[in-house]
């Protein structure tokens, strides 16, 4: 048995028998998850993060604001297998597991980085503003919300190509429609879906996407107070989107149909106070979601509560549980907390439901 101690996340007497038998951390594209490798729950201490992208077996992509890297990290040791630079610091991330693309929206530089997992290469995508979310498309398209001025309300949205590192066209939303931070594409019906965050009322929008271009299908104003969090079941069925005050009613997170963002019914997650993150299994058959202190998951088609995890956040000042987020193999959820007034550090999270 070998000893790893990292001095810089403090990790000490961590033992791992060897790393060849822990699996391809570059596997973005992996679908099962190795559970012998990583205890039933636990927590990492990081650098503060912006967000994370999970992979399988409690590896995770982490966007780390203390240095302005993306690191590959391992949550059962904190082996850190992978670093890379960026520009700025980063905000929000997403994953082309078809392309190996890990894309990162730059919060305070002009512009969103393609890190190309298979070469290591490092491209920063100039769209002449900085970004605060990004989401993959179809083929080799992806999408970013820009920030034009200082205004709320001018927030074009960037159609990328990630072959040639390019910004293809932009989309300037309706009046109504140009407040959104949150973005999510569903493959299966090709529709691109924003969401507000922080406003109240929080408003959701639906795109259709014909591989060029985006036409605005259906605008709901008021889906709820607050917005957090959005998420699209990998079979393009569900669409959950965590508002602090909840949305149809309080604290609860309604089963939307991105088809029809008006039908929602009387399906919900009951959540309870105050609903912050969520995320679909990859089967589409379950729900992760935070409320800042816990973690639970839900059947979807019921909507009844399957399992409950609270994290120790006794050592962690100011926090607020959030980026839920599944494992690539369904077996894991993990979630994070930044810590202290300013954010200084954060507290990676995991369970097996």
């Amino acid at each position: 048995m070998n000893v790893v101690t990292d001095a810089m996340y403090g990790i000490a007497d961590i033992k791992f028998e060897s790393y060849a038998a822990w699996g391809d951390p570059w596997a973005a594209n992996c679908s099962v998850d190795d559970l012998s490798i990583i205890a039933p729950s636990g927590e990492l201490p990081l650098g503060p993060l912006a967000d994370i992208v999970t992979l399988c077996s409690g590896w995770v992509m982490a966007a780390d604001l203390g240095d302005n890297t993306v690191k590959v990290v391992h949550a059962g040791d904190g082996i850190i297998q992978a670093t890379y630079a960026l520009p700025a610091a980063p905000a929000d991330l997403d994953l082309d597991s078809d392309n190996n693309w890990l894309y990162v929206a730059l919060d305070a530089a002009p512009g969103v980085v393609k890190i190309d997992l298979a070469t290591g290469s490092v491209e920063t995508i100039d769209v002449g503003t900085q970004v605060h979310a990004v989401a993959v498309g179809e083929g080799t398209t992806a999408f970013a919300i820009m920030q034009i001025g200082t205004a709320w309300f001018d927030r074009p949205i960037a159609i990328l190509d990630g072959a040639i590192n390019a910004l293809v066209s932009q989309y300037d939303p309706s009046s109504s429609a140009d407040g959104a931070t949150l973005l999510r594409f569903d493959r299966v019906n090709d529709v691109l879906i924003t969401g507000d965050a922080g406003f109240s009322p929080s408003s959701l929008v639906r795109y259709q996407f014909d591989g060029t271009t985006l036409t605005e299908d259906e605008y709901l104003f008021n889906a709820g107070s607050n917005g957090q969090d959005l998420a699209i079941s990998p079979d393009g069925a569900h669409l959950a989107f965590a508002c602090g005050a909840g949305n149809s009613t309080l604290y609860t997170v309604s089963d939307y149909d991105p088809l029809d963002l008006s039908n929602s019914g009387s399906n919900v997650w009951d959540v309870g106070a105050y609903p912050r993150s969520v995320d679909f299994n990859p089967s589409s058959t379950q729900l992760a979601a935070s409320d800042g202190s816990n973690v639970m998951v839900f059947d979807v088609a019921t909507h009844t509560q399957l399992h409950s995890h609270t994290p120790n956040l006794s050592n962690c000042s100011y926090s607020q549980l959030k980026g839920v987020r599944f494992s690539r193999g369904g077996s894991l959820v993990l979630s994070f907390s930044n810590c202290g007034f300013s954010g200084v550090s954060s507290k990676l999270f995991w369970t097996t439901p």
